[in-house]
């Protein structure tokens, strides 16, 4: 069960409304959790306990960026039936704790990415599939524009997978990085990227 949610701030607050279709399938609900369209937090929504026990689902040990959307698609790709509720019944608190990880600005470690990739590659194992590439590009593109890969490490650890890239995302920034990292630009794409943030 997945449902709308609110950002609370001291004197306002921000309606949330997650993106969904009448399409709940598996394979739907993964390619928009993937390509960004959905949210991936697991706050949102409750699963069934059984569920969880009867697939013997965790969490990845040490895995503290994306732990949320990795625990989301691992259960979807047990074949989780999914429902929505149009409404806000979660409230998340974005003042009264400035501690919260989620509000500080983390030095993300390189371990992070190989234990989200790892994690990720051993859920979803058909990597001809859609589902497979969107994931690996969004995975290879959040680290890189966080400067917690470099280009030469990209182009190393992706290398089987590079060329799919340009073609996985409809976001603009998604397509423009990949596109000049797969041509072996990687040096363009610093610059490219502050330039369109700034825009």
């Amino acid at each position: 069960v997945m449902c709308d949610y609110l950002l609370e701030y001291p004197h306002k607050q921000k309606m949330r409304k997650l993106k969904v279709s009448n399409d709940f399938s598996c394979d739907t609900l993964l390619l928009k959790l993937l390509s960004g369209k959905l949210h991936g937090s697991l706050w949102n929504k409750l699963i069934r306990r059984e569920f969880i026990l009867s697939h013997d689902i965790r969490f990845v040990e040490g895995l503290n960026i994306g732990e949320d959307l990795t625990m989301c698609i691992n259960i979807l790709s047990h074949g989780a039936k999914s429902v929505y509720l149009n409404k806000a019944f979660y409230h998340y608190d974005k003042h009264t704790n400035p501690n919260a990880l989620t509000s500080r600005k983390l030095k993300i470690a390189k371990e992070q990415h190989d234990k989200r990739l790892k994690a990720f590659r051993e859920i979803i194992q058909d990597r001809k599939s859609r589902i497979y590439r969107t994931g690996v590009t969004n995975i290879a593109y959040w680290f890189y524009t966080r400067n917690v890969i470099s280009a030469e490490e990209y182009e190393e650890i992706y290398k089987d997978e590079i060329k799919s890239f340009m073609f996985n995302d409809n976001r603009f920034p998604v397509r423009l990085t990949t596109t000049l990292l797969a041509m072996g630009l990687g040096k363009y794409v610093g610059p490219i990227y502050r330039f369109i943030k700034k825009l």
